[in-house]
């Protein structure tokens, strides 16, 4: 089995060209995008942004195993959820309630 690494893989594309400063830029950019959005539309785009950006860098063959582990991931996350929470119920306080 292949291992899942995040390091840097050597290309000529025209993303290895860039400066570092803009690619570090970019990639606050898709961070802060991410943290901020709710509305998986923009998610959407956020995530369209990303593989357009890998597959320009040629660099998209090694990150789609990693975004199936992701989606796998994230698809349970989301089965658990639907399955165990019940909406309006408190489960703590951080502080006694108001009485």
């Amino acid at each position: 089995m292949r291992e899942l690494a995040v390091e840097y893989i050597p290309k000529n594309s025209p993303i290895h060209g860039l400066n570092t400063l803009t690619k570090l830029c970019w990639a606050l950019f898709i961070l802060a995008g991410g943290l901020l959005f709710s509305d998986y539309r923009y998610l959407f785009v956020l995530c369209v942004s990303v593989l357009a950006v890998a597959a320009a860098g040629k660099v998209l063959k090694n990150l789609l195993p990693a975004t199936a582990w992701l989606g796998l991931f994230a698809l349970i996350i989301l089965l658990l959820q639907a399955l165990l929470f019940n909406e309006g119920q408190v489960l703590f306080y951080l502080y006694p309630p108001a009485q």
